[in-house]
């Protein structure tokens, strides 16, 4: 598995990760919403608890900058 290599820095990676989706360029903040789609979609196997547990505990923060970067188009807004 390839999380073993990254297992010891993975707090900051989601930090970095966090910091980059609220990034004011949008190809950043594009590419860093990529890491969090890539993470939800992982196997139980793909990852452990210490790994989850610092995602979870990035929740807070992470789920208002996703929120505030979503754009719809205005065909869209009216529905």
């Amino acid at each position: 598995q390839r999380a073993e290599y990254i297992k010891p820095h993975f707090a900051s990676i989601v930090t970095f990760m966090l910091t980059a989706t609220s990034d004011a360029d949008p190809t950043v903040a594009l590419e860093a919403c990529d890491f969090w789609l890539t993470f939800a979609s992982l196997d139980e196997d793909s990852y452990d608890d210490e790994m989850m547990g610092c995602v979870a505990q990035s929740l807070p923060q992470l789920l208002p900058v996703l929120l505030k970067g979503m754009v719809y188009p205005p065909d869209k807004i009216e529905e």
